[in-house]
């Protein structure tokens, strides 16, 4: 138990007190409704102490698609590793072993897996189809175009996903996990099964997953709702201290939502209904932002015994920013943009140098020979290179298509 949960009486009366808040007199379990939430004309009250640092959020959050997971006709096998290559490369590796009953897989550096059988008695043990999963590491490494396109195209190809994951950074640190938890959770008396106070909905399970350092405090700041696996809802919160992680490289509190199964079918579902090739994304940020806003809610309790009607609660106010920057956020994908300018800017830097030390020493005629030698070949471009070639043509309005899904096994959707 926390440190500071011995004064969790005092605070709430107080809060209480501050807020205008009736006293608490019912105690609810973790077994609560749970209900959708929009992301807008939802209920508020006042801030108390821990709910909210700053007055005014002042940096926009982001969201996106952590994790894709899921499987495939295996007659779509050629069709699905050339996509493969074309969004992370060609540089993988064939592993002589597999998972989820499968004995083999192409393994990318960048994490992604695709899974297949080697005999017909295991192609036909899996009901003919391969599995493949994608990382988070790996859908950092693309645009939200790319995402779009490529969950459309699988679509159309007949993937059905086993798990999808979405996430939040909320970049403000409106509230850190372990403030969350002592916020809305009391456990119960020893021997009690009960808690004092469980004021959330959506999952019935919390768990807080913090780690202290002697002379240090806090290293790892976390908390879960629900189960994952079989045991499970088909959905799993995470909310952990993104800094604390990512070892400052993210500021940010994220709320990781792991959807699996039905929901995981549900939700991909939306995402190619969302996707618009001509649009900024904005419908797919909704639906992935609505999901995540509508899998929980934190609400104070009433003291009227046996009130179940979840629309006479006043939700908390953290939760009620948490939403609003859910509903404002961007949409985002690629983490390092690599461009045309930013090349030239890296060999203005890193190159030049050495360049000007190889014409002094080889003679204008040998080195520029060697030049032109080593930049007509062809043979280290790789797909990302083109892509990066074909986005500044098309910047340039050369007229040339962005991106030439069509050649490539591509259709646009619709």
């Amino acid at each position: 138990m926390l440190a500071y949960e011995g004064n969790r009486q005092c605070q709430v009366k107080e809060m209480a007190s501050e807020s205008g808040n009736r006293p608490r007199t019912v105690t609810r379990g973790c077994n609560s409704q749970s209900r959708l939430q929009p992301l807008t004309g939802l209920l508020s009250q006042d801030v108390s102490v821990t709910e909210f640092k700053s007055e005014n959020s002042s940096k926009q959050g982001n969201v996106g698609i952590h994790w894709l997971r899921g499987s495939i006709l295996g007659i779509e096998m050629a069709w699905l590793k050339n996509v493969l290559c074309l969004l992370f490369g060609d540089d993988y590796e064939l592993k002589e072993y597999g998972f989820w009953g499968y004995d083999r897989h192409y393994k990318w550096p960048c994490g992604v897996m695709l899974l297949f059988c080697s005999t017909e008695a295991g192609f036909d043990r899996m009901y003919g189809r391969i599995s493949f999963q994608v990382p988070g590491k790996a859908l950092e490494m693309l645009e939200s175009w790319d995402i779009g396109m490529f969950c459309c195209n699988l679509d159309k190809h007949g993937f059905q996903a086993t798990r999808i994951d979405f996430f939040y950074d909320d970049n403000d640190r409106i509230i850190t996990p372990s403030e969350l938890y002592a916020e809305v959770f009391q456990p119960g008396f020893s021997g009690d099964d009960k808690p004092v106070k469980a004021d959330f909905t959506g999952f019935r399970i919390i768990e807080p997953r913090f780690k202290f350092k002697k002379g240090v405090g806090i290293v790892h700041d976390e908390l879960t709702f629900g189960k994952r696996g079989s045991l499970g809802s088909e959905k799993y919160l995470r909310i952990y201290d993104k800094e604390m992680e990512s070892e400052g490289q993210n500021e940010a509190i994220r709320y990781e939502l792991e959807l699996c199964d039905d929901k995981a079918k549900t939700a991909f579902n939306g995402i190619v209904h969302a996707f618009d090739p001509e649009s900024e994304s904005e419908k797919m940020l909704s639906v992935i932002g609505q999901t995540i806003g509508g899998c929980i809610d934190f609400l104070w309790r009433t003291d009227r015994v046996g009130d179940k009607n979840l629309n006479r609660l006043e939700r908390y106010t953290f939760w009620q920013k948490i939403i609003d920057g859910i509903g404002s956020a961007k949409l985002i994908g690629k983490k390092i943009v690599r461009t045309v300018e930013k090349a030239k800017n890296w060999l203005d830097r890193q190159v030049v140098g050495s360049m000007q030390m190889l014409r002094k020493a080889l003679g204008p005629k040998e080195f520029l020979g060697f030049v032109i030698d080593r930049s007509m070949d062809s043979d280290r471009l790789r797909p990302h290179h083109e892509k990066i070639i074909a986005d500044y043509r098309f910047q340039q309005k050369k007229g040339v298509t962005k991106y030439p899904w069509q050649e490539q096994g591509f259709v646009l959707p619709g």
